[in-house]
């Protein structure tokens, strides 16, 4: 009977400690799971903030290409223009070659 209380009294020694490192361990998890969700909001503000900016960056280069296109169909208009004579031959061309 004694050997029973014994062993008895070994087991929940036993399932305190174990118990009490669970604990430890279940607080370090805790904390890892923090300190993981932390960085991956920064991660998703740092990746939207990036995203916005190449976005951005895409649109002003559509407006510039568009720009672009634009001007060289006036130039390519104004040089048909020319070559059927009606408007005056272009000033800067004659510029270039004195």
């Amino acid at each position: 009977m004694w050997r029973e209380i014994l062993d008895y009294g070994r087991q929940l020694l036993t399932l305190t400690q174990t118990t009490e490192r669970n604990t430890e361990d279940i607080k370090e998890l805790r904390q890892e799971v923090e300190q993981l969700s932390a960085a991956m909001r920064h991660m998703a503000y740092t990746f939207q903030h990036e995203i916005s900016s190449l976005r951005q960056e895409i649109q002003h280069l559509r407006e510039s290409e568009r720009q672009a296109r634009e001007n060289e169909m006036l130039r390519i208009e104004n040089a048909l223009l020319r070559s059927g004579r009606q408007l005056p031959p272009d000033d800067t061309s004659s510029d270039n070659q004195a």
